[in-house]
């Protein structure tokens, strides 16, 4: 919408500890009549990025969407071999990921683990994908 702007790709920055470089973003981007988002499905999943939120962006909302944990490995599985990752057999990705999975694995899929993290003063709205 006209009063939100969002980045259109993913900006993972918070995980990998270079929040410089997205503030410096998000300080070019920035419209006062708007609010500002950014989209990483992996911050979740990292202490790091959980913990530069609280450093950096304490007063943040999570929007979460959630998809069936089936469906999120079948599509996550079919992006990486579309876009030519060597992967192995679906059968063999069950269970923890190791590097040659390509970061697809079943145990990524348990998203309670993830929202777990999230700290229980901040908002957050989980919706079905």
């Amino acid at each position: 919408t006209d009063s939100i702007f969002i980045f259109p790709d993913e900006r993972c920055e918070l995980g990998w500890n270079q929040h410089v470089k997205l503030i410096r973003a998000m300080y070019r981007e920035y419209q006062p009549h708007r609010r500002m988002g950014i989209k990483c499905p992996r911050d979740l999943e990292i202490d790091l990025s959980m913990s530069n939120y609280n450093r950096f962006f304490p007063t943040t909302k999570f929007i979460v969407g959630l998809r069936h944990p089936v469906l999120w490995f079948q599509s996550f599985y079919n992006f990486r071999v579309t876009n030519e990752f060597p992967m192995p057999p679906g059968e063999k990705l069950i269970g923890r990921c190791v590097r040659a999975n390509q970061g697809v694995c079943t145990a990524r899929a348990n998203f309670s683990n993830h929202l777990q993290k999230i700290e229980p003063w901040r908002k957050v709205f989980v919706y079905h994908v």
